[in-house]
């Protein structure tokens, strides 16, 4: 008897050079790209979160430093805007830092690795080698 358990972890791949945004993406990293006011990976984090899973893995390459930054708490940033009165603004800033559990893995050239890891294995391979471990 076989039970399915239901998925608890997300991988986003984010090591892209984003050369179709250029020249935007040379300073941001197309992930953190606003839609309307909202960066785009939050919205996806934000359902990753709706569906129940725990964890997310976000795979990023060289210059995209900023995404972890952004799902990170900004205390400084809380207590200007606390110490001025903007509740709202405070809530928002730190909003991203409370959506899930959020893990970062930093890959050096962008080589399809983290959709590698993500695929199940066939009956004779196995995801628990070195190079895919941060997925299992």
């Amino acid at each position: 008897m076989s039970t399915t358990r239901p998925p608890r972890k997300a991988v986003i791949p984010a090591a892209g050079l984003g050369t179709r945004f250029l020249p935007a993406t040379k300073a941001v990293p197309k992930e953190l790209l606003p839609v309307v006011d909202t960066p785009a990976m939050e919205y996806i984090v934000e359902e990753a979160a709706r569906a129940g899973l725990t964890d997310v893995l976000v795979v990023t390459g060289r210059g995209k430093e900023a995404i972890a930054d952004h799902f990170d708490r900004a205390p400084e940033l809380e207590a200007v805007l606390e110490q001025k009165g903007d509740d709202k603004r405070r809530a928002a800033a730190g909003r991203s830092a409370e959506l899930t559990a959020m893990h970062f893995i930093r890959r050096g050239t962008p080589s399809g690795w983290a959709m590698r890891c993500c695929v199940p294995p066939r009956s004779s391979e196995t995801r628990s080698s070195p190079s895919c471990s941060a997925t299992t």
